[in-house]
């Protein structure tokens, strides 16, 4: 044991000291101190992003220790550093590890902003080019490396969603980097040199992402596209781009970068319905072609969408772009991601009884109404067989309010009573107008069944919330039969018309 010498009892005989134990000493002691730097720069790093991330005050990130927080601040600066290397270098084992962590620290906030601020938009946009690219990582399994390419793309646009959720503006300027990109080629030998929008639009397709960054994005997105939207002249899907970036579909090659954008939408309920909302000023229903968004205009009755499948096993009749726009609209009008859990309790689409729908998602539903309900509605359902399925969620979300405009006589008399508002600024169709909706989701035997079934479903939820123990029941379970039966015969004639 070491004494001081000030504390040595007289007469203790006290250890002879080397040069070499006063070196060693010295040497614990640096180590101790570095350590303790290192723990509190990453602890300062830690809190310093966790205050960024929120405009005023802190985010929501949770956190059971300093350490905790900044391992994940320190995972991420590990995969950023092999982000950035030429993605034909990359070795199996640096893509596990890449995929491993970001599968685990994907949805971490602080761990998806370091991430995102420590590399450049561009340079993550290339690297996910060059794994995609089958031409790249020459000696590797090309199996293994088409399943890691896939997990790829999954796993970084799930932790670049998250980042986008920040509130920093480290993250403001990245959001805005990232646009910009958009419209312009890489700059890579990787992928067909794609443009910024076809490799984003990609890893978007996965991830909870803020609402005004992909409003932003489809805004210019929209805006580029449409200035190219000529016959047998894609920018996207044409015979000279080979950049393949979508792993999760036969039929969709991921070449169109609206298809990927409109599948993000479907997954982000709020952006989608902001993307779509009616135009300032239009009052109650829509009844004119004025009163309808450009962009829900522009997707379903203007643009030119192309089929994108794979050589190898795609179906050429489909087209993927029409699903995701279904998907899109579904999230737009239901307020629900569209592959959120299977619908539940007696009303109809209604994830776990739990309505989300509001005067927002009623004005989009509205103009679905009026558009496919109009006169071109049968030719735009025919063309774009791939929406029947989401139409026919949405009028299954709305039928009680497709059984209220069929109430009463013409566009008077309706009945609240036998079909209560469930929610605030309910949506207007007026009479000929659900019955014109009504029409030509008959035609289609997809959108035919899928409201038929909610249709029932709501009549008997109708005379459940009225037995006859009062007058006033009774006539409201009357109603609720009588309007229910003329649906369901608008929905049969139509379906029999295209027997």
């Amino acid at each position: 044991m070491n004494i001081h010498p000030d504390r040595a009892a007289k007469g203790t005989t006290l250890p002879e000291h080397s040069q070499s134990d006063v070196d060693g000493l010295r040497d614990q002691v640096e180590a101790i101190m570095k350590k303790a730097t290192h723990s509190d720069t990453s602890a300062a790093e830690a809190l310093r992003l966790i205050v960024d991330q929120a405009t005023y005050g802190f985010s929501g990130a949770d956190y059971a220790d300093r350490d905790s927080a900044a391992k994940a601040v320190a995972e991420a600066e590990a995969i950023a550093k092999i982000l950035k290397k030429d993605p034909a270098d990359i070795t199996p084992t640096e893509l596990n590890k890449v995929n491993g962590t970001l599968a685990g620290y994907g949805k971490d906030p602080l761990f998806a902003e370091k991430l995102a601020t420590s590399t450049t938009p561009d340079g993550l946009l290339k690297f996910y080019a060059g794994i995609a690219d089958p031409y790249q990582g020459y000696g590797a399994d090309p199996k293994q490396r088409m399943e890691q390419a896939k997990l790829l793309q999954k796993n970084l646009g799930i932790a670049l969603g998250t980042a986008t959720l920040s509130d920093s503006a480290a993250m403001r300027s990245w959001e805005q980097k990232m646009i910009k990109l958009g419209p312009d080629e890489l700059g890579t030998d990787h992928a067909n040199n794609p443009r910024g929008f076809a490799v984003m639009s990609n890893l978007m397709r996965f991830g909870d992402y803020d609402d005004q960054f992909l409003n932003d994005y489809g805004e210019k997105l929209v805006a580029f596209d449409k200035e190219r939207s000529v016959e047998h002249m894609s920018p996207w899907i044409n015979n000279w781009n080979n950049g393949d970036l979508n792993f999760y579909s036969e039929n969709d090659r991921g070449r169109d970068p609206m298809t990927g954008f409109l599948e993000a939408l479907g997954h982000n309920p709020g952006a989608s319905t902001q993307f779509f909302a009616q135009p300032d000023g239009a009052g109650a229903g829509v009844d004119k072609e004025s009163e309808v968004n450009e962009n829900l205009k522009y997707l379903t009755k203007e643009r030119i969408w192309l089929s994108d499948v794979y050589v190898m096993g795609g179906d050429n009749k489909v087209i993927a772009g029409h699903d995701a726009l279904g998907h899109a609209l579904e999230a737009a009008a239901t307020g629900y991601a569209y592959d959120a859990e299977p619908m539940s309790a007696k009303d109809p689409m209604t994830p776990g009884n739990r309505d989300l729908r509001t005067a927002e998602t009623a004005g989009v539903m509205e103009q679905v109404v009026f558009l496919y309900g109009s006169e071109d509605g049968p030719k735009m359902l025919h063309e774009q067989s791939q929406l029947a399925d989401s139409l026919g969620k949405m009028g299954a979300a709305y039928i009680d309010d497709i059984n209220y405009g069929l109430s009463g006589i013409g566009d008077n008399a309706k009945d609240p009573d036998a079909f209560p508002a469930k929610y605030a600024g309910r949506a207007e169709f007026g009479n000929q107008g659900a019955i014109n909706f009504l029409s030509v989701l008959g035609q289609n035997e997809t959108s035919h069944g899928v409201v038929t079934a909610a249709q029932h479903l709501y009549t008997l939820s109708a005379l459940d919330a009225n037995p006859a123990t009062s007058a006033q029941n009774i006539d409201n379970a009357h109603d609720a039969l009588t309007t229910g039966a003329e649906a369901r015969g608008i929905l049969d004639h139509a379906r029999v018309q295209q027997a």
